[in-house]
C-alpha cells in the first residue's frame, strides 16, 4: 500500500469515528430532561337513574421537557360490566378541542385524535396531541360505565353501594398530584342519615355538599398513594345486581369467615400455648421437687479438720456433685500414690519442644483395694500386678481411657453401696435424659401436624412448638439434678461439704507453715474437690514438702507461670504471685538455681562421688516450691488423656382487604360488599 493510500483510509477512520461521536452526542432537545406532575386531578362520578355511571375525568399536567405527544389510560373491567361512550378533549382556558375517534387498525397517534381497545380485562384509551415541552395542558377524559353498582334489596335498611378507585397507585408511581378530588352525583338529593360515606384512608371524610353530593379531597400525593371512595345509599337507582356481585360477596364472605376463624384459633393456641408453659414450668418443678430433690439434711457444721468417714476421695466427689467426673479418677490415682501403692516419676522430653512423660511404677498391691482401684491399677499395669513393674503413661494411654468409663460406674456403684444412693446417679440421669429425648421426638411430629393442619389459618400455632421444645429442653437440663440421694446420702454428703470448706479456706483454720504435712495426705480430695490449684499455690508458698511418692525431672525447676494465681519460686528462695490459667498451660520449667536434682541445669549442687548421700539430700530438699511445676505437668497429663477418652462428657385499586371508616352517624357499608376491591382505577401516563 502506498502512503498516500495509507494516509486516506487513515482519514477515513478518523472521519468515521467522529461521526459515530457525534451519533452519541446528546442534542440540546434530546437532553433535557422529561418529566410529569399533575398540578389537579378531578374525577366525577354523575349516578343515573338506571344505575350506570358517567365519568369525568379532568386533569391539568405540568410537562418539564419533552417533546410530549400523547397519553394513555388503563380501566380494569373486572369489576365493570360494560364500558362505552368514550371522548377525549383537550382544554385551554375556556377552549374545549375534542378529540376525533381512530379505529384501533388505523390509529397512529395523531394529534386531536383517539382510540380504544378493550380486551377481556381492561379497556386501553390512546390519544395524541400536538407537542409540548415545558408546558401546561388539560386533558378531560369521559366514558361511562354499567355494572358498577352494588345492589343489596335484603338488607336492613336495602342499599346500593358504589365503590371506586379514583385514582390508583398507578398514577401516582408515574407523577406526583399537587391536588386531587373525587366527587359522587346522585341522581336526586336523599336523607344523609341513610347515606355512608368512606375512604381507604380513616382520615379522609367525605363533604356532603347538598345530600346530593359527596366529595373527597386530598392534597400533594407520591408515589403509592390512592384515591378509594365509598358510598352507601338507598336504592334509588334502577341498577341490577352487577354480574360479578355474587363472586366478589362470596369471596369477601369466605374471608370474613377465615378472619373470624383465624382470630379463634390464634386465640386458642395463644392460650394453649400459655398454659403448657405455666403447667409445663410448674410440673418440671415438681418433678424435680418429688423425684429429684434430696432429703433435708441439716448444715453438720462450718467446717471439719478431717475426711469425715473412709469414703475414697474420688467417691467423696462423686457423692457431693453426684457425678462421678475426670477430676474423681485423678484423685483415685493419687491416693494411690499417697498410699505407696504407686510411685511417679517425670520422664523429660528429647529436646527444646520435647514434652513430659511419666513413668509408673507398682510399689504394692493391697488386698483392701476397691474395685475401682483394682480396674485403674489393670489398666496400667495389666491384670497381672506384680510390685516392682514399670509402665510409661503414653505406653498404657489407650488402655487407660479405655476402661475410664467403667471405673466411673464403679464410682458410682460405690456410694449406692454405701447407701447413699438407692440408684446410680450415672443412670438416673441417662434415663431422664432418655425421656427427655423422647419428649422431644413426639413434640417434634404433634407440632408437625399441627403446623401442617393450621399453620396457614393461625401463626399463633408456632407458639406451642416452642413451647414444647422448651419444656423439652428444660426436662434435658433437669436430667442432670434428678439423682437424689438417700437421708444417710444427704446427711453425708453435709459431713464431707464441712471437709471441703475446711479445705478450700486451709488459712483461716490452720498455720499452714506449721502443718505442711497435710498437703500430701489431702491433695486427692482437692484434686475430687476442684481446688487443686489455690491448694498447692498456698502450699508452695510455705515450702510445704513435696510428695515422697513422686519424683521431678531434673531440672523441673519451680512453678514460674500460669496456674490460677500461681506462686513463682526464685533460685534464692525467694517468692512472688504469678498469673492465672488452667492445667498444663503457661507451666515454664527451670530457672536459675531453681532445680536442685544433681543432674539440673544451673545453680544445681554437684557433689560429686556424694552416691547415694547426695540423693538424700536432694530429696530432703526438694520442696513443693521447686517441684510444684513438675507436679501440674502430671496432673495436666491426666486430665488431657481423661478429655481425649470417649466416656467424656393488584392494579387499579383491584381486590383490597381490609377495613373501610364511614362517615356518618356511625356504622360501616352492608351487605356482602363489606369487603372486597373498588371498580375503575388502572394506569394513566403519557408518551
Amino acid at each position: 500500500m502506498n502512503p498516500m493510500s495509507r494516509r486516506t483510509g487513515l482519514l477515513s477512520v478518523v472521519l468515521l469515528a467522529l461521526l459515530m461521536l457525534a451519533g452519541f452526542v446528546p442534542s440540546g432537545a434530546t437532553a433535557q430532561s422529561r418529566s410529569v406532575e399533575w398540578l389537579q386531578y378531578d374525577v366525577n362520578l354523575d349516578v343515573q337513574t338506571d344505575g350506570s355511571i358517567d365519568v369525568s375525568e379532568y386533569q391539568i399536567i405540568e410537562f418539564t421537557g419533552g417533546p410530549f405527544s400523547g397519553g394513555f389510560a388503563e380501566i380494569p373491567l373486572d369489576r365493570i360490566d360494560q364500558l362505552d361512550q368514550v371522548l377525549v378533549s383537550q382544554i385551554n382556558g375556556d377552549n374545549v378541542s375534542s378529540f376525533v375517534y381512530v379505529r384501533p387498525s388505523a390509529y397512529d397517534g395523531s394529534p386531536g385524535t383517539f382510540t380504544v381497545e378493550q380486551t377481556a380485562s381492561e379497556a386501553i384509551v390512546d390519544y395524541g396531541f400536538e407537542p409540548v415541552s415545558n408546558d401546561t395542558i388539560g386533558i378531560l377524559l369521559q366514558y361511562r360505565v354499567s355494572g358498577v353498582i352494588r345492589v343489596y334489596p335484603d338488607e336492613t335498611p336495602p342499599n346500593q353501594q358504589l365503590w371506586w378507585t379514583a385514582i390508583g397507585k398507578e398514577v401516582t408511581d408515574i407523577a406526583d398530584i399537587r391536588s386531587a378530588s373525587v366527587a359522587i352525583h346522585l341522581p336526586e338529593a336523599v336523607d344523609p342519615d341513610e347515606v355512608i360515606a368512606g375512604s381507604e384512608m380513616v382520615d379522609l371524610e367525605a363533604t356532603n355538599l347538598d345530600n346530593q353530593v359527596w366529595r373527597w379531597t386530598r392534597e400533594n400525593m407520591s408515589s403509592g398513594d390512592d384515591l378509594i371512595v365509598r358510598l352507601q345509599f338507598p336504592p334509588i337507582t334502577s341498577a341490577p345486581a352487577p354480574s360479578w356481585q355474587a363472586r366478589i360477596d362470596q369471596q369477601a364472605a369466605d374471608e370474613e369467615a377465615a378472619e373470624k376463624r383465624s382470630a379463634l384459633l390464634n386465640l386458642l393456641f395463644l392460650a394453649i400455648a400459655g398454659l403448657a408453659a405455666v403447667a409445663g414450668s410448674i410440673g418440671l418443678y415438681g418433678l424435680w421437687y418429688t423425684v429429684g430433690r434430696d432429703p433435708y439434711a441439716p448444715e453438720f457444721a462450718t467446717f471439719v479438720a478431717t475426711p469425715p468417714d473412709d469414703l475414697p476421695p474420688g467417691a467423696a466427689g462423686t457423692l457431693i456433685d453426684e457425678k462421678a467426673q475426670d477430676a474423681d479418677i485423678i484423685a483415685t490415682l493419687l491416693d494411690l500414690a499417697r498410699r505407696d501403692v504407686l510411685k511417679l516419676d517425670e520422664q523429660p522430653g528429647q529436646g527444646w519442644f520435647g514434652s513430659s512423660d511419666f513413668a509408673m511404677t507398682l510399689a504394692s498391691v493391697p488386698e483392701d483395694l476397691r474395685p475401682f482401684e483394682s480396674t485403674m491399677l489393670k489398666a496400667l499395669f495389666g491384670s497381672n500386678l506384680e510390685p516392682g513393674k514399670s509402665v510409661k503413661f503414653s505406653e498404657v494411654k489407650s488402655r487407660f481411657t479405655a476402661t475410664v468409663d467403667h471405673m466411673k460406674l464403679q464410682l458410682n456403684d460405690e456410694v449406692v453401696q454405701r447407701g447413699y444412693f438407692d440408684k446410680r446417679p450415672i443412670e438416673v440421669r441417662k434415663m431422664w435424659r432418655q425421656r427427655s429425648s423422647v419428649g422431644l421426638i413426639v413434640s417434634a411430629i404433634a407440632s408437625t401436624v399441627l403446623i401442617l393442619l393450621y399453620a396457614q389459618d393461625a401463626g399463633a400455632i408456632w407458639l406451642i412448638p416452642v413451647v414444647l421444645f422448651g419444656l423439652g429442653i428444660g426436662l434435658r437440663f433437669l436430667s442432670q439434678h434428678m439423682p437424689r440421694k438417700t437421708q444417710a446420702g444427704a446427711e453425708a454428703a453435709r459431713r464431707w461439704e464441712a471437709f471441703r470448706r475446711y479445705l478450700d479456706d486451709i488459712e483461716k483454720y490452720e498455720k499452714i507453715a506449721n502443718h505442711t504435712e497435710i498437703f500430701d495426705t489431702y491433695l486427692p480430695f482437692v484434686v475430687a474437690f476442684g481446688i487443686e490449684e489455690s491448694w498447692v499455690r498456698k502450699f508452695a508458698a510455705v515450702q510445704a514438702p513435696s510428695p515422697s511418692w513422686f519424683e521431678p525431672a531434673p531440672g523441673g525447676g519451680a512453678w514460674t507461670g500460669g496456674g490460677r494465681g500461681p506462686v513463682i519460686v526464685m533460685g534464692d528462695g525467694r517468692s512472688r504471685g504469678g498469673s492465672g490459667d488452667s492445667w498444663g498451660k503457661g507451666y515454664s520449667g527451670g530457672g536459675s538455681g531453681g532445680g536442685l536434682h544433681p543432674d539440673a541445669g544451673g545453680g544445681g549442687i554437684d557433689l560429686p562421688n556424694m552416691g547415694d548421700l547426695q540423693r538424700t539430700s536432694d530429696t530432703a530438699a526438694r520442696t513443693l516450691g521447686n517441684t510444684s511445676n513438675s507436679l501440674f505437668k502430671m496432673l495436666a497429663t491426666a486430665a488431657t488423656v481423661l478429655a481425649s477418652s470417649s466416656g467424656s462428657g393488584g392494579s387499579g385499586g383491584g381486590s383490597r382487604g381490609g377495613g373501610f371508616g364511614g362517615s356518618r352517624g356511625g356504622g360501616g357499608f352492608s351487605g356482602g360488599g363489606s369487603r372486597g376491591g373498588s371498580s375503575g382505577g388502572g394506569g394513566r401516563g403519557f408518551r
